[in-house]
């Protein structure tokens, strides 16, 4: 009897672990459902507004002390304090930009519901805060890009995947609040993306420097720079990152950039 207590308190412990996935520290959270104040239904935070779209996404991160992130006008702060899957956030304070009345007043619901946010779970990668009754304030998806490097690898020349030369120095570097830059393989290029359920994925406002170099690496920085414009979804497994365009055709692959070595500063 022992014995098979024993193994159903273990059979327990085990589902429960594989049901939470994820820290709440350490990640990057994008908002992808807020509850409305009417019908106190979990809607996507773009359905909001009607007049303009939002500035940027609406973004968390936590440390043990502190949440920041991006609001749809404003970056906001403010005191956090974590006690297993509980969670009390106060003081929060933000940048005083001004946006449209529809963008200041989706702003402002998400603060005000932040703030009552009292317990939350992680479970496949979607972070989801409740009240103190147990009800969903508000749902996050892991922006697993951001702050992350890697390096082209290959590239779709219309018929087959085609490594790229070792030569060919092409990279993407996905920064904070939804920035992405890197090399061309000739040019600097800079510009957003955007990155939604079902790891969609576009980018935007892409702009580059204007250097010149050899025909041959021009055409192919001009391809690159195509075929990221393409780039409808992407998938990481691993230290590999692919790029699909529209109709889950892989456009673009790259590998993860290693990280540089930390120097050994000892004194001798």
């Amino acid at each position: 009897m022992k014995k098979t207590f024993l193994i159903s308190i273990l059979t327990i412990f085990f589902l429960t672990a594989c049901e939470e996935e994820g820290t709440l520290t350490g990640a990057s959270w994008r908002l992808t459902g807020l509850a409305d104040n009417e019908t106190g239904q979990l809607i996507a935070p773009e359905e909001s507004i009607r007049d303009t779209k939002i500035n940027s996404p609406i973004t968390i991160s936590f440390t043990d002390t502190q949440a920041t992130g991006t609001a749809c006008v404003n970056n906001f702060f403010s005191l956090v304090k974590i006690e297993g899957d509980r969670l009390n956030i106060s003081n929060i304070g933000a940048t005083r930009k001004a946006g449209s009345n529809d963008m200041m007043k989706l702003e402002q619901h998400f603060f005000d519901t932040l703030i009552r946010a009292n317990r939350f779970e992680i479970k496949k990668g979607v972070l989801t805060l409740f009240d103190e009754a147990g009800t969903k304030l508000m749902t996050f998806a892991e922006n697993r890009l951001e702050n992350t490097a890697w390096i082209l690898t290959a590239v779709n020349d219309g018929d087959a995947l085609v490594s790229v030369s070792a030569d060919f120095p092409a990279d993407i570097e996905f920064g904070k609040d939804y920035s992405v830059y890197g090399s061309d393989g000739v040019n600097r290029y800079f510009g957003s993306y955007t990155e939604k359920a079902g790891n969609a994925i576009s980018f935007s406002d892409l702009g580059a420097t204007l250097m010149a170099g050899p025909e041959e690496a021009m055409k192919a920085a001009e391809q690159f720079r195509t075929l990221l414009g393409k780039a409808a979804a992407f998938t990481i497994s691993g230290a590999t990152l692919k790029m699909k365009d529209e109709n889950g055709s892989v456009i673009l692959v790259f590998t993860e950039k290693p990280q540089p070595k930390a120097e050994n500063t000892q004194e001798k």
